[in-house]
């Protein structure tokens, strides 16, 4: 990865199996965000915005979901001292918090 690229997902596919079928709710969706931008990702209710996001992150078996293809990822963001498994970490505990 680059060193100014922070997130890059490429050819990312997410997908739910269930016991009669699949849902693709991603379905190879590629991007990058470099240090200093800003990435805005709008979208139908419905249309993989949060999978995408959880994928980043690797949260997504918490819900059955499986990435079947690409890849995400994240850099190491030393100044910040902030890993992608303490990121994972916080998100949990706020999902945690807030469900019902």
């Amino acid at each position: 990865m680059d060193e100014k690229r922070i997130v890059e997902a490429v050819d990312l596919k997410i997908h739910f199996p269930l016991e009669d079928n699949t849902v693709k709710a991603v379905d190879g969706i590629s991007f990058h965000i470099d240090r200093g931008e800003t990435l805005a990702v709008v979208g139908e209710s419905g249309s993989g915005k949060s999978v995408t996001a959880m994928g980043l992150m690797r949260l997504n078996d918490y819900a059955g979901g499986k990435i079947v293809g690409g890849s995400a990822r994240i850099r190491r963001m030393a100044r910040l001292s902030i890993s992608p498994p303490l990121i994972r970490r916080r998100c949990a505990l706020f999902a945690a918090t807030i469900s019902p």
